[in-house]
């Protein structure tokens, strides 16, 4: 008999009367199992090598890696798979950055508001980094971030131009992203981001008009819900091609006015859109373990009304916490300095280097090393069932060694995770 053991990635979710979900985190295996199966399950779980099951169940759960070798250690397995994604990602994940000006004041925001815009050089030396390393990449994902990029919408059209045409030579897959607070985005403005090639919209909406209003105003402090609202619907119908992530940012307060939002927009449009709840973080008061039930609640409900599926905090083969963690992303200022992402005063550690003018990735020596040398995981870590979902977590805080553990109440609610997985999957749903 095969010496077996249970992964320590599994988990039950019961989807009613006698229907349970068995998922395993490590594989990303989800079955839909009886109660009978359920008992047969468990007596596996705790005694492998039993010969009184099938052997045939028996080898389905070790096709789903429920089961696995008793000699196997999981946790170098997601050590491995973590550095090997951050040392040979096929993907170029650049973060550009026009300006870290904007044309908001949002309640929660932690950018520092300088003035100022991309400098020609810069936006050449982009152009040029591309052309030089494309044959590396089997993909490049371009993220337009600010402050506010649309503050400057002539920089994403000319460099997003000259990328599409070098990606379309080389036959390289391009995403090219745009994250905006939404208020300029207006007709003109799509169609020239459109044919520059930019294909792929993030916009924040939070909550119902009268909660949005409070959270994100203008620098004057007017409202901005029923503008950037239109624009929205104005993108969907005039790209049909655009895919949408909508955001909301949510605390106790404004989290069930999701529903008014969602109202808003007409059903032939919601396969094209993501619709994503995240907690507000503070430095200060971290997001409780209710919050995140609300959430997996609301998501539910999203689902069910036809928008895509997505969840940060449960991705399926997940490699790394966050693309940070790979050496092949970075965030250009406008002045061509390299970060990680993106810079506040109190990440000082997120600095790597400059872009030169020709194009070349100059590094920092003392500061990559001290990036790329961070442990994969903290010893908190080590012990946590949700490793396989947060693989470590932030970098920052694995950096500065620290050891708070309230990450895991995002995970409070386990269960309705599995359940809202499988409804995505099985509505053809799923994203990200």
């Amino acid at each position: 008999m095969v010496n077996l053991k249970a992964s320590r990635f599994n988990f039950f979710a019961n989807l009613d009367n006698n229907v349970y979900l068995l998922f395993n985190g490590m594989s990303g295996a989800l079955y839909e199992i009886t109660g009978k199966e359920k008992e047969m399950v468990n007596i596996l779980f705790s005694k492998p090598g039993t010969d009184t099951i099938s052997p045939v169940f028996r080898n389905l759960l070790k096709e789903g890696g429920f089961l696995i070798p008793k000699g196997t250690d999981e946790i170098s397995i997601l050590k491995k798979r973590a550095h090997n994604e951050a040392i040979h990602s096929p993907i170029l994940d650049l973060f550009i950055i026009p300006t870290y000006a904007c044309n908001f004041r949002c309640t929660y925001c932690y950018v520092e508001f300088k003035n100022g815009k991309m400098r020609p050089w810069v936006e050449r030396a982009i152009v040029k980094h591309i052309e030089h390393t494309i044959c590396n990449y089997a993909q490049i994902n371009i993220n337009w971030f600010g402050g506010e990029p649309l503050l400057f919408p002539d920089v994403i059209i000319r460099v997003s131009s000259e990328i599409t045409k070098i990606a379309n030579r080389h036959d390289v897959k391009l995403i090219n992203l745009l994250s905006t607070n939404g208020y300029l985005l207006n007709s003109r403005c799509v169609e020239n981001l459109r044919k520059a090639g930019v294909n792929f919209f993030h916009v924040t909406i939070d909550g119902a008009k009268e909660y949005h209003n409070k959270f994100r105003v203008l620098v004057n402090a007017k409202s901005t819900y029923d503008r950037i609202m239109a624009n929205v619907l104005n993108l969907l119908d005039s790209v049909p091609d655009a895919q949408l992530t909508l955001r909301m940012n949510v605390n106790e307060n404004n989290i069930t006015s999701f529903r008014k939002v969602i109202d808003e927009i007409p059903s032939q449009y919601r396969s094209r859109i993501t619709f994503r709840l995240n907690p507000i973080i503070l430095k200060n008061q971290k997001p409780t373990s209710a919050l995140y039930r609300q959430i997996i609640q609301c998501q539910r409900i999203i689902l069910n009304e036809g928008f895509q599926y997505s969840s940060f905090y449960m991705q399926l083969h997940r490699r790394n916490y966050c693309i940070a963690d790979k050496n092949t992303t970075f965030q250009v200022a406008p002045d061509g300095t390299l970060y990680k992402c993106s810079p506040h005063k109190d990440k000082k550690e997120i600095f790597i280097g400059h872009l030169n003018k020709n194009g070349g990735i100059v590094l920092d020596t003392d500061h990559n090393e001290r990036w790329n040398n961070t442990p994969v995981f903290g010893k908190k870590c080590l012990y946590c069932p949700y490793l396989c979902f947060c693989m470590g977590g932030c970098h920052i805080d694995r950096l500065r060694g620290s050891e708070d553990i309230s990450c895991r109440d995002c995970y409070a609610n386990m269960k309705d995770r599995i359940i809202n997985l499988y409804l995505a999957i099985k509505s053809g749903a799923i994203h990200g």
